[in-house]
């Protein structure tokens, strides 16, 4: 196997000893030793000449590979390759409305696959799998996971979320029928310009009602992450969406919007001060996965977007824990139903290590 095309793209070719073929395979990884990076899989399928890749080693299952022993064919041509793989997929695929389009995103972290090797390679870091191991993007320190939902299942976990019905929230009245989880994410729609959805983990007052036994409220010194798809053209977001933390007794315990869509993709605090409003942040935001985290400091507050600090700013709540809210309501640039969907990979919370 060598890697073309600007150091992208793996193809067969004939082996010439240069560097570009050569590869080191540990828990199931293929690593190319020229590029430091994953041989990956992008359309997560084991089609007859499925182009493959190489790309930052995030521990997703298109990265990982079952060794089916050694002269194996790598494909319907002549050539072979060292090693033959083919990826590991899951035991039945994710369901999605047939309405959506289907989103091409890297999968979460998982745990290498357990099938050995042909050979022995030489030892490579290995992705972190979802647990304590884990630490946000972007933020340093040493910290413990305190929070997690991969939303792998095929429904929401009402323990950790409420879910929000007959409420009001972003213009609209809430509805969990707008609410769902399938294919590894969680759904949020609008089905019209006056139904919504919202769902809220940790914390009293929130927009959802409930309560939520196994769910968890930010508090002064943590860290929250969540990976999600807004949908919109460019820099322009659909609709009124956000990601965001709420205390008890609003303004009293303050609000940060760590992703709200008011046309573009905004940053928002709200205390007993007032609004204060941080603005866009430049880029495209929508129809695409990113990473928006918060770390929430006694006086202040730091906004990271994809591991970036994009936005910090001074606070003046009472400091009181806050609810983890994910909602969609009635906004600018108007889509209903399946194309309306904000979809969720993950949410996770970290506090510092020790405490």
């Amino acid at each position: 196997m060598d890697v073309v095309s600007n150091g992208v793209l793996v193809d067969l070719r004939g082996c010439d000893g240069q560097a570009s073929q050569r590869w080191t395979v540990t828990n199931g990884t293929i690593l190319s030793t020229v590029s430091g990076q994953c041989l990956d899989d992008p359309a997560w399928n084991d089609e007859p000449r499925t182009q493959l890749d190489v790309g930052s080693c995030d521990g997703g299952k298109r990265q990982h590979w079952t060794f089916l022993g050694p002269g194996t064919p790598a494909s319907p041509g002549t050539q072979t390759s060292p090693a033959t793989a083919t990826p590991t997929t899951p035991a039945s695929p994710p369901t999605t409305k047939p309405a959506t389009p289907a989103p091409t995103r890297p999968a979460k972290p998982t745990t290498p696959a357990t099938t050995a090797p042909p050979t022995t390679a030489p030892a490579t870091t290995a992705p972190a799998a979802p647990g304590g191991s884990l630490q946000p993007d972007g933020a340093s320190g040493n910290w413990a996971m305190a929070f997690d939902d991969e939303f792998n299942g095929t429904s929401v976990n009402t323990s950790k979320w409420a879910i929000g019905n007959g409420g009001s929230v972003n213009a609209v009245t809430t509805s969990s029928s707008d609410v769902s989880e399938s294919g590894g994410d969680l759904n949020l729609e609008l089905s019209n310009s006056s139904t919504g959805a919202v769902v809220c983990s940790g914390g009293t007052n929130t927009p959802c009602g409930g309560s939520t036994p196994e769910g968890y409220a930010l508090p002064v010194g943590g860290f929250a992450e969540a990976r999600i798809w807004f949908p919109g053209s460019g820099s322009s977001i659909d609709n009124w969406p956000a990601w965001w933390v709420s205390g008890a007794d609003w303004p009293a315990a303050g609000e940060a919007d760590i992703a709200e869509g008011l046309g573009d993709l905004t940053v928002n605090y709200h205390s007993p001060s007032g609004s204060h409003n941080q603005g866009a942040v430049s880029g495209t935001w929508s129809s695409g996965w990113h990473v928006y985290g918060i770390w929430r400091h006694a006086t202040s507050d730091d906004v990271y977007w994809d591991g970036k600090l994009v936005k910090s700013f001074p606070t003046d709540d009472n400091g009181q824990p806050e609810a983890l809210i994910l909602n969609v309501g009635s906004g600018s640039n108007a889509v209903f139903g399946a194309a309306s969907d904000v979809k969720v990979d993950y949410v996770r919370v970290w506090k510092p290590a020790g405490t």
